[in-house]
């Protein structure tokens, strides 16, 4: 019984530890400001956000043979998944464009460019540990990027993520995703 317990309360240690490594309980810092001001150039992804890590992929790879910064990436989420169903979301993957030069080069059969406008954002940096750090920071920062966003009276915002080396910041920004440019 006794090593039972001991056991237990390792596991309990180890489990705690890994959470708190992974940002599990960390608070998170809202910060305003400007945010976008992209030109992108990416694919759609159609269905569940469980199911969108191959269409990164896909998109990793383009980006890299075509010679851009994979770690340059934003995704622009089209529906609440509260009031969509998992099987109707719509998802952009893209890399971010410094110039027309380099959204030119990235004009290949089946990429969608995207102008996403610059303006009134709420943000939040999360620090990227690995893999699962893309499952576990929309967990812990959108509630409170919401919240803030509610407060401010933002109805609809723009929710997009743009992962960087070290962190992934996720972002609303004031204005309605129905709304942005696209071009084939």
């Amino acid at each position: 019984m006794k090593k039972a317990l001991i056991s237990l309360i390792t596991l309990i240690i180890i489990a705690s530890g890994w959470l708190t490594y992974m940002g599990v309980f960390n608070t998170v810092e809202v910060k305003t400001g400007q945010e976008g001001g992209y030109e992108l150039s990416g694919v759609f992804h159609h269905g569940s956000y469980s199911n969108i890590s191959e269409t990164f992929y896909d998109m990793v790879a383009i980006a890299d043979s075509n010679g851009f910064d994979t770690y340059n990436m934003l995704s622009i989420y089209f529906n609440n998944p509260e009031q969509v169903p998992t099987d109707s979301l719509l998802t952009f993957v893209g890399v971010v464009c410094g110039d027309s030069s380099e959204l030119a080069a990235l004009t290949l059969d089946g990429l969608t460019q995207i102008s996403l406008p610059k303006g009134d954002a709420v943000y939040s940096d999360f620090i990227y540990r690995n893999k699962l750090s893309h499952a576990v920071g929309p967990i812990v920062n959108y509630p409170a990027l919401f919240e803030v966003s509610k407060e401010k009276g933002w109805d609809p915002v723009i929710g997009f993520e743009f992962f960087k080396r070290d962190y992934t910041r996720y972002v609303l920004l004031n204005g309605d995703v129905n709304e942005l440019s696209t071009r084939p």
